[in-house]
């Protein structure tokens, strides 16, 4: 829209704000533009747990290394991951397996005791 058309539609371009006036000009439409900016979602804060049964669906109750049982402080709750790496750092979870790693056994919604294998009884 040149400026004698928008004169001849009556619109006088020194009072249209400048995004409007650009608008008008550069696409040759009669209307107004907006935009919605979205600001991202926070995370939600941890939820504290005594046990794994306090955390929602896909969580579980994460511990410091060590801390297997229940009368310890409590801990919060923490997503158990999806796809882990593959580097062999062996850990003893809480339940007495083995986990080829930390993430492993948070996969699996299992404190680690210890690092390294669990011990086996040797006949």
């Amino acid at each position: 829209m040149t400026r004698q058309s928008a004169h001849r539609l009556g619109l006088k371009i020194a009072t249209l704000s400048p995004l409007l006036t650009t608008t008008l000009l550069t696409t040759g439409l009669l209307a107004t533009a907006s935009c919605t900016v979205q600001l991202p979602v926070p995370p939600a804060l941890p939820t504290a747990c005594n046990s794994s049964a306090d955390c929602p669906a896909g969580q579980f109750c994460k511990r410091p290394a060590g801390q297997c049982d229940a009368s310890t402080p409590p801990s919060l709750c923490a997503q158990r991951p999806d796809i882990c790496t593959e580097v062999f750092q062996p850990v003893c979870g809480c339940d007495g397996q083995t986990y080829g790693n930390e993430c492993e056994a948070d996969a699996a919604g299992v404190n680690v005791a210890t690092t390294g294998p669990c011990p086996t009884d040797q006949p």
